[in-house]
């Protein structure tokens, strides 16, 4: 985390790019405070709070310093899998994916792969056939939970279609899109920020009711994206959704509940 420091006034929040998710746009969050400084990036999920008053002012303006001038990693235009990603995937991988009660079939169309080196499940996504995008979900205590390639990926959105009704929900991730979507269509905005490139799309499926249903923390991100959404737009009725939980760890029946609260579904 030393990586990260800059001097800042008590309780003054910067943010910067968390660089071990690929993040571009500075969405990992550090906040200065009496017992040290705490983090969390957006992106991610990635939080936590480290104890490192004992740093000097110089020692902080040093370790900051040396961040500023290391050269920034290359981003690259093409989407490549890790090179020894494969169908093996180990059983502690396979039952964090069973936990959300995913089915074999749904697990298959997920695409999932394991990467020993990195050791991540890999969630590649498609687009026409042709890989625009995967995200690496990791068990180890103290890393990211999620890493992607070092890509212009613009905005990419995971979108699973399967209902003639035209309503949409937009989630924060795969998995959740892909649970979701067995009730009504869903797409995943893989993060909680809504680029200019994803609004377009959106706004081409001309949704007559979109609902903004991000983790339960994100309740200033889902007023804003269901608000843009609003001005920017075809779309019909949008408002954002609150839960207890991600979606992805409610049951059917709960999520039916709370779409059908919501407007999206009749019982």
């Amino acid at each position: 985390m030393n990586e990260y420091f800059t001097i800042s006034p008590m309780w003054e929040e910067v943010r910067f790019n968390h660089d071990d998710c690929g993040d571009r746009k500075l969405r990992l969050y550090v906040k200065r405070t009496p017992k040290g400084w705490t983090y969390h990036c957006h992106n991610c999920g990635w939080s936590g709070r480290r104890r490192y008053m004992h740093l000097s002012p110089e020692e902080v303006s040093r370790l900051a310093t040396a961040r500023q001038d290391s050269p920034p990693e290359p981003v690259y235009d093409t989407v490549q899998l890790p090179t020894d990603a494969g169908e093996n995937i180990p059983e502690f991988a396979y039952a964090w994916l069973k936990k959300y009660s995913l089915t074999d079939k749904e697990i298959c169309e997920l695409g999932c792969k394991w990467s020993e080196s990195l050791q991540r499940l890999i969630l590649p996504v498609y687009n026409n056939g042709q890989l625009v995008y995967w995200q690496g979900r990791g068990f180890t205590p103290g890393k990211p939970k999620y890493i992607n390639p070092r890509v212009k990926r613009g905005s990419v959105l995971v979108k699973d279609l399967n209902h003639a009704d035209s309503k949409l929900i937009l989630v924060e991730d795969i998995i959740s899109a892909k649970i979701v979507a067995r009730l009504c269509n869903s797409a995943a905005l893989l993060g909680s920020y809504l680029g200019t490139d994803a609004t377009k799309q959106i706004s081409a499926l001309k949704p007559s009711r979109v609902g903004v249903w991000l983790d339960p923390d994100k309740h200033q991100e889902a007023h804003g994206i269901a608000m843009k959404l609003a001005l920017s737009t075809h779309s019909g009725v949008v408002r954002p959704i609150f839960s207890s939980h991600d979606p992805k760890e409610h049951s059917n029946g709960e999520i039916k509940k709370i779409l059908v609260d919501n407007g999206f579904l009749e019982w």
